[in-house]
């Protein structure tokens, strides 16, 4: 299982600003959708107007900002053993791999309002972001989700997924098409095995009548000398 956890925040500096939703999309290992959900912080109109021009004009435009205005206040202790209590409920486990878009953005802010989950989750992540780099440097076509930039948490995760599942079909189909490949090559070096060429001039020899038969030599390179 894996959970693609993403975060909205009211900016980027997890020292002064917060969390406004959560989002937690669990997943098979071939990125099929097991089961969702998101968690919305309280926020008041006097606080989200703190946030820069880009943040405030984005979460107006999602209807986040109206959402935490209308959400009710709950501790971060609460909301972070109820994540974790998610995860477990559906079979999740200690040490679930973290997997989204530049998650290591989401895992600073985890880190801090929510310590019981970042111990919950495995140290590594699987970071789409940084899978899809490595691809496109490496020249192996993949299709990119349409990106509607919603900056909803379980949106964003769903577009992570899409594109991790057009990275692994990606590379299914470049091991199919090696196996093709080695196929080929390993029945032409059977074929070429097969040959049988003859010890003097080293042509190649017929073996229709099961029997060696260079057309320089004849059956002589093969026959044995009393």
């Amino acid at each position: 299982m894996i959970a693609f956890i993403d975060l909205e925040t009211t900016g980027l500096d997890r020292e002064k600003d917060t969390i406004l939703e959560v989002g937690v999309t669990l997943t098979d290992l071939e990125f099929n959708v097991l089961a969702e959900k998101d968690w919305v912080q309280y926020h008041s109109h006097e606080d989200l107007l703190k946030m820069d021009e880009w943040c405030r004009n984005t979460h107006r435009e999602t209807g986040l900002w109206s959402v935490c205005t209308g959400a009710t206040l709950v501790s971060w202790d609460i909301i972070d053993r109820e994540i974790v209590q998610f995860i477990e409920e559906h079979g999740g486990f200690s040490g679930i791999m973290l997997a989204g878009r530049s998650v290591h953005f989401d895992r600073a802010f985890i880190r801090k309002f929510l310590p019981q989950l970042n111990d919950f989750l495995h140290y590594r992540h699987l970071d789409v972001s940084c899978v899809g780099w490595f691809l496109s440097r490496c020249n192996i076509d993949f299709a990119l989700p349409n990106t509607a930039a919603n900056h909803r948490a379980l949106q964003d995760n769903h577009e992570a997924i899409e594109a991790a599942r057009n990275m692994k079909g990606a590379l299914k189909l470049m091991e199919k098409n090696a196996v093709v490949i080695d196929d080929e090559h390993q029945k032409t070096a059977e074929q070429q095995g097969n040959k049988v060429l003859c010890p003097i001039c080293k042509v190649e020899a017929d073996t229709s009548d099961n029997i060696p038969r260079c057309p320089n030599h004849g059956t002589e390179p093969w026959e044995k000398r009393p």
